[in-house]
């Protein structure tokens, strides 16, 4: 079975229609980058063309790699001040000598749009977010709409990051899930034997083809957060396999089409929760 992307998303849109009709302004989201390379322009230009179709006013301000963190805080600063600005998004990877966390602790968190500042995350790790980082409630917005059974079970989440991995972990512990989350990394022993025992395995390595179905227990669900290209296809961090899929009964997100467009549009969502928080 796909776990597709579409009609979460659909069902976000409703939201989001929604919300503009509480809001009755358009919300404006600024997108900070410093030097972004290809991808990341790529990536920012998709979030430009979905945030028009959202009806968000969209703002990309880019710095030259000369530019120092001393420089982009007294950027922030003034984005803090500036009334216009209702969401932020900080572009990464950022150059090494850029230090991403002042830039995110000093970020008022009303703006961190991808709550991935400090405060948001530290307000998560007590359960009282104001909101989640995308790509984790993406996974989480999966796993309700499926109904995928978590209470009690065992969810191998491999990566450990900020944005995805350290959130989603916290998120399954709320006590409205239960779950027991196991987070694996490159210096986790028996990952094998971890995957292979758990009822749900959440993939963000970034790494294509980094996951066989092959490795998974019958019945299990694997969501697949990666997104990379190869050979110039779009290709998650799980190796699809439609036949053992049905022959063990697993259910698999598909990408393109699964957790991506999901993800891009709790970013809107959260455009507009910034906007109404301010209102």
């Amino acid at each position: 079975m796909r776990l597709e992307g579409k009609p979460i998303a659909e069902s976000i849109k409703v939201r989001i229609k929604e919300k503009a009709q509480q809001l009755n302004r358009q919300p404006v989201l600024l997108t900070v980058s410093v030097a972004p390379n290809e991808s990341t322009l790529t990536y920012i230009r998709s979030q430009e063309k979905q945030a028009k179709a959202q009806g968000i006013a969209y703002r990309h301000l880019n710095f030259e790699k000369e530019i120092t963190t001393e420089g982009l805080l007294a950027e922030i600063e003034r984005i803090n001040r500036d009334a216009e600005i209702d969401a932020v998004l900080l572009s990464h990877p950022l150059p090494k000598h850029i230090d991403e966390l002042r830039l995110l602790t000093a970020l008022s968190p009303e703006k961190d749009v991808e709550g991935r500042g400090p405060v948001n995350l530290g307000r998560l790790a007590y359960e009282k977010a104001f909101l989640y980082p995308c790509t984790a409630e993406a996974v989480m917005a999966f796993i309700d709409h499926y109904h995928i059974p978590i209470q009690g079970e065992q969810v191998a989440i491999v990566g450990r990051s900020t944005t995805i991995g350290k959130p989603l972990s916290w998120m399954l512990l709320e006590k409205a899930r239960n779950a027991t989350p196991i987070v694996c990394h490159t210096k986790t022993k028996d990952i094998p034997e971890i995957i292979a025992s758990s009822k749900v395995v959440v993939v963000a390595t970034g790494v294509p083809g980094s996951l066989s179905l092959s490795g998974v227990r019958e019945g299990a669900f694997v969501i697949d957060v990666g997104i990379n290209v190869v050979d110039g296809k779009v290709v998650g961090d799980v190796s699809l396999d439609p036949a053992l899929e049905n022959e063990r009964q697993i259910s698999v997100t598909p990408t393109p089409g699964g957790v991506g467009p999901v993800t891009s549009l709790l970013l809107m969502e959260h455009a507009y929760i910034c906007a109404l928080g301010s209102k």
